[in-house]
């Protein structure tokens, strides 16, 4: 009886110690998603044509980062000099090739 005792509750302390790692694995791969979105719009930042834009535009919206992009367009954080508040900049890039 004593045997059946002590691998009942091994049993317990392996399943708990499971459950833990479980739990631990599920944490870091939300950490790493969250930091594989962060490499990504770094890159995405570096990579835009925005990126070393840092005068004001239309001498009003100053671009600090990047927020998001896509097909045509980007999202930046920026703060509008005038208003004194942070504000989101969409710019829309236009195909050079494209008439009217």
């Amino acid at each position: 009886y004593e045997q059946e005792e002590v691998v009942r509750l091994r049993l317990g302390a392996l399943k708990r110690e499971e459950a833990e790692l479980v739990e631990a694995r599920e944490r870091l791969e939300r950490e790493r998603h969250v930091h594989i979105r962060e490499l990504r719009r770094i890159r995405d930042e570096d990579a835009s044509r925005f990126a070393n834009h840092r005068e004001l535009l239309n001498q009003r919206y100053l671009l600090l980062d990047l927020l998001g992009k896509g097909g045509f367009s980007e999202v930046w954080r920026g703060y509008d000099v005038v208003e004194n508040r942070q504000v989101a900049c969409k710019l829309h890039q236009l195909n050079a090739h494209w008439h009217e």
